[in-house]
């Protein structure tokens, strides 16, 4: 009992001690919910879906990785390293995660009716991490074999953005300043002009290029450069600015701002990032006293749309709520085995921590 409550003080009392494990996999469960009652065509109250939109997984994730791969580029003892840092975390669960859902369709459906070339084709691309879906199972099941990765090229795209931006703009704070309302004003044009414009095939590629979510990404790795001033502001204030962000969404929606999901108007946004780090800086022990280091929310938002594929396709009779249960619980179960199975295995490949060659106060050394 001792020997525990030390440890946990120990955890606490680190100064990386924080809930960023916890932020991320309350994320993974909104998008969880929110998927599985589209698909499953629940009829959820309005008050449950407004909520779920108004703390929308993906950019609060675009946010969390802002921060936390800005301060591992910090850490990284070369480009390289972090690089290789950055694929372990992402390629060996995407991977794994490819094969059990190849697997799942080929029992449930079947891709005898696929050319060689065309499961080539859509292999290589998942293993690169540009998932999308074959036209042989667009008829299958939900329509899409796991949508929500289209955030996983994004992602790369932010790992490789991080250093130039660093490199560019650290030091010069009225270059950054302009290259961030610029990159507000993408996302901007994005949601309000592009998205009317395009459909389709256009519109899904146009969602996996950088530009549209880079601001969000830029916000993290703006908290993560000045993190000793945003600290003062956020840390063990959640609560208040849990308030305040209500309210201000709220206020918005009424002038007639959408402040619901992705695609929500940046001035809703920007408050959801620092209600994301209040969320990380308040009670930093909650993270470890649920968790135990275990981060869960990756192979959740991994497995979840598989999931939800293989209910919609045997046609599961249930009650709606009792099928949501099956599609969450399965969706945990695959999480905590990709987690200890091949996640975990993976990043203990990273490379011990060096001296670190880049830093947050002045760019690459």
């Amino acid at each position: 009992m001792g020997d525990t409550s030390s440890r946990a003080r120990s955890t606490v009392n680190d100064q990386r001690a924080n809930n960023f494990d916890l932020v991320r996999l309350v994320a993974a469960a909104q998008v969880v919910l929110w998927h599985g009652i589209e698909h499953l065509k629940l009829d959820a109250p309005p008050l449950l879906q407004w909520l779920l939109g108004s703390f929308s997984g993906v950019p609060i994730f675009f946010v969390v990785s802002g921060y936390l791969v800005a301060g591992s580029l910090a850490r990284s003892t070369s480009l390289s390293s972090y690089f290789r840092n950055r694929a372990l975390r992402i390629f060996p669960g995407l991977w794994v995660c490819f094969a059990m859902t190849f697997i799942s369709i080929a029992y449930f459906r079947g891709v005898g009716d696929a050319g060689a070339r065309e499961l080539l084709l859509w292999t290589l691309a998942n293993l690169g991490g540009f998932s999308y879906t074959p036209g042989f199972l667009k008829n299958f099941a939900t329509g899409a074999v796991n949508g929500s990765l289209w955030t996983i090229p994004v992602e790369l795209q932010f790992y490789v953005a991080l250093p130039v931006l660093i490199f560019f703009f650290k030091g010069r704070p009225v270059r950054l300043a302009l290259a961030f309302i610029l990159a507000i004003g993408f996302g901007l044009i994005y949601v309000y002009w592009v998205r009317s414009m395009v459909t389709g095939s256009q519109a899904a590629a146009l969602g996996r290029l950088l530009l549209p979510w880079l601001y969000m990404f830029m916000v993290g790795m703006l908290f993560q450069l000045h993190k000793d001033w945003v600290l003062r502001w956020v840390e063990g204030r959640f609560f208040w600015w849990l308030i305040f962000y209500l309210v201000w969404i709220i206020f918005l929606r009424r002038i007639g701002f959408n402040t619901v999901g992705n695609i929500a108007t940046p001035l809703a946004l920007l408050p959801l990032a620092a209600l994301v780090l209040a969320a990380a800086f308040t009670k930093r022990d909650l993270a470890y006293r649920f968790l135990r280091g275990h981060d869960l929310s990756y192979g959740t938002y991994l497995y979840h749309m598989p999931v939800i594929n293989i209910v919609v396709a045997i046609q599961l009779t249930a009650d709606g709520g009792i099928r949501l249960a099956i599609v969450v619980v399965t969706t945990l179960v695959l999480a905590v085995l990709s987690w200890w199975l091949v996640e975990r295995p993976a990043l203990s490949l990273k490379p011990r921590p060096g001296a670190a060659r880049f830093t947050v106060s002045g760019g690459i050394k």
